[in-house]
């Protein structure tokens, strides 16, 4: 942050001399030239003032990089529940200018998923809170109900509304592009599994073996023994995963997930 190259650019471009800068800050021109040699820096209160003078943000004062406004828009959605919508607005044109230029779309790309799903969160968040009042107003209302059910993302007996077919298809596409790529099995599995399409469960399983091996094909191995009703199988797959792999951090996680 070359805040006092900023300041030296800034005052330059309005052709505006230390002196009449001084002057309405109230400071020395010598304090002025200390700023602009980067040898001493603004008082904070002072950088408000700077940037009406000047007609910038106090970001655009401080020249953040791309990089420090995505590190702000990441901090932000971890200490902020639900943004405000100026914020969103904000970080999502921030993020898609970004993502113009290909240097910059691989890391903005993920940070402007990561932007939706946190105001999905957030909009959940007010659902449910709508929701609860509708059902206190009225209780047997099964459209409230089912409008919780939405907002808390719960569980629903309706196949046809509760299958992950569409991740599902997704994933089968995905590890046939990417072979080597485990976190992709990993997804596969996961629904499959979830689905109860154990027949392809296994067959994705045995794909997994041959380009991937480690601890997890143990692991879903049991989960599809588990999920059969083979419960004693299961336990002996992932004892198994433990005594193949004692030095591998990842089966006894599997294993404490599985138990």
């Amino acid at each position: 942050m070359n805040l006092g190259n900023k300041i030296r650019e800034l005052r330059l471009r309005n052709s505006i001399t230390q002196e009449q800068l001084a002057n309405h800050l109230s400071v020395s021109a010598q304090c002025i030239s200390k700023w602009e040699n980067n040898i001493t820096m603004p008082d904070i209160s002072l950088l408000p003032e700077l940037s009406v003078f000047f007609g910038v943000t106090i970001d655009e004062l401080f020249d953040l990089t791309d990089s420090a406004y995505r590190n702000r828009i990441s901090n932000m959605l971890r200490n902020k529940p639900i943004l405000e919508e100026s914020e969103f607005r904000w970080a999502e044109t921030f993020l898609k200018e970004k993502i113009k230029p290909s240097v910059e779309k691989k890391d903005c790309i993920s940070v402007l998923a990561e932007l939706y799903n946190h105001m999905a969160d957030g909009y959940r968040a007010k659902a449910e809170t709508a929701a609860l009042e509708a059902i206190q107003l009225d209780p047997g209302n099964k459209y409230n109900h089912s409008l919780l059910r939405m907002a808390q993302q719960g569980s629903v007996l309706d196949w046809y509304l509760s299958n992950h077919s569409k991740r599902i298809a997704y994933y089968k596409q995905f590890v046939k592009e990417h072979p080597d790529c485990e976190r992709g099995y990993i997804m596969l599995l996961d629904e499959l599994i979830a689905d109860c399409r154990l027949s392809e469960a296994e067959s994705v399983l045995s794909q997994m073996k041959i380009h991937c091996g480690g601890p997890r094909t143990l692991l879903y191995r049991g989960l599809i023994q588990w999920q059969r009703g083979e419960h004693e199988a299961a336990q002996t797959s992932w004892d198994e995963m433990i005594a193949c792999y004692p030095d591998d951090f990842m089966a006894y996680l599997c294993m404490g997930d599985c138990q």
